[in-house]
């Protein structure tokens, strides 16, 4: 999981570090390190991070050389989690 990403993901859906917790059964210090980069997600962790901030877990790993802090349309375009 790319922390930088995660954060600026977070912030773009105008979530808290508290929100996602809650969203995935998890406390709001482990969010914050893995936003921090101290600690790395389980993958099925990763998972429903992602799922809490309606993104494909892929988004959280990789930024396909944009800066998401910079691209909302990206997030929106690339973030979408598909059924």
């Amino acid at each position: 999981m790319n922390p930088t990403i995660l954060k600026c993901i977070r912030l773009m859906k105008k979530k808290s570090q508290s929100d996602i917790a809650q969203a995935t059964g998890s406390d709001a210090a482990l969010i914050r390190k893995y936003e921090n980069g101290k600690l790395v997600p389980k993958a099925s962790t990763s998972a429903r991070i992602a799922e809490a901030l309606g993104v494909n877990p892929l988004v959280l790993t990789k930024n396909q050389g944009v800066d998401p802090c910079e691209s909302e349309a990206w997030v929106r375009y690339n973030g979408q989690v598909r059924k």
